[in-house]
This record gives structure tokens, C-alpha cells and sequence, in this order.
């Protein structure tokens, strides 16, 4: 094998296993998507959310071992106020949402039905208003859904 090849090679091998190492860019700014959109965090839940620590490190969040992709959010009674951003959707690998007891507001984003891995979504008690999203039936694992003590309407589709 030619010097030239040899270098390439072990150049490719370090930057993969650097990529994979790192995590994976979307989840990361999804997760800062999801922190820009809350107004009030009095708790500083998301103060360890930045750029010099790795997403999988944060408060709240669980990481896969072996792909390094959240997939756990657990952010429950934090008292964090403000819209769920529907960059949650880009979370491919979650499988728990667990959000219940802060002031989450406004609509239940449809990216949620995105979310083919899910299979606990907890978004009771807080203050989520308008309709459920009708995509939800589309998450096909989802064996755990708590909507309760929210200004919803309708019922979850099945």
C-alpha cells in the first residue's frame, strides 16, 4: 500500500471516529432549538447546555452508547416556561419525552409525530393549549402517553 493511500485511510478512520465521538450535529442543534424557545428557566436547568460540553453530558439528557443520539429527554418538574419547539422532531432516535409539571405553552408541535422511535411522551401539567396533533398515530412504539392537566382539545388519535 503507497504512503499516499496509507495516510488517506488513517485520515478517514480518525475523522469518522471524531464524527462519531462528537455525536451527531442535528440532535445537538435541536437541543439548542428546544433551549432558545424557553423564556424562563429559574431552576438554570439549561445553564450546563453549551457549546463547550457535549450534548450528551447536559442535564437531562441521555445518550445512546453506541450512536451517541439522545435518546431520553427527562426534564420534568424544572418550572421552565415557554413553547415546545417543534426542532424536537429532528430527534430521531428519542424514546422518551418526559416534560411534565413546568409551563410549557402554546400548541403541541406536529413534529412530534415524527418521532418513530418514541414510546413515552409525558407532557401532563403544564399549559398546552389547542388540538393534538393528529400525526401522533404515527408514533408506532408510543406505549405511554400523558396529555393530562393541559388546555386540550380532543381526544389522541389512535
Amino acid at each position: 500500500m503507497s504512503s499516499l493511500t496509507f495516510h488517506f485511510l488513517f485520515f478517514l478512520l480518525f475523522c469518522l471516529s471524531k464524527c462519531s465521538a462528537q455525536g451527531n450535529v442535528t440532535d445537538h442543534l435541536a437541543l439548542i432549538s428546544f433551549k432558545n424557545a424557553i423564556i424562563s428557566d429559574p431552576l438554570n436547568i439549561t445553564t450546563s447546555w453549551h457549546e463547550s460540553s457535549h450534548f450528551c453530558s447536559w442535564i437531562g439528557i441521555t445518550c445512546g452508547n453506541k450512536h451517541r443520539r439522545v435518546i431520553w429527554i427527562v426534564l420534568n418538574s424544572s418550572e421552565l416556561v415557554g413553547p415546545l419547539s417543534p426542532a424536537v422532531g429532528n430527534l430521531s432516535f428519542l424514546r422518551v419525552l418526559w416534560l411534565s409539571r413546568n409551563s410549557f405553552t402554546g400548541q403541541n408541535p406536529g413534529e412530534i409525530g415524527k418521532l418513530s422511535r418514541l414510546r413515552m411522551l409525558n407532557l401532563a401539567n403544564n399549559s398546552f393549549s389547542g388540538e393534538i396533533p393528529r400525526n401522533i398515530s404515527r408514533c408506532s412504539d408510543l406505549n405511554y402517553i400523558h396529555f393530562g392537566d393541559n388546555n386540550l382539545n380532543g381526544s389522541i388519535p389512535t
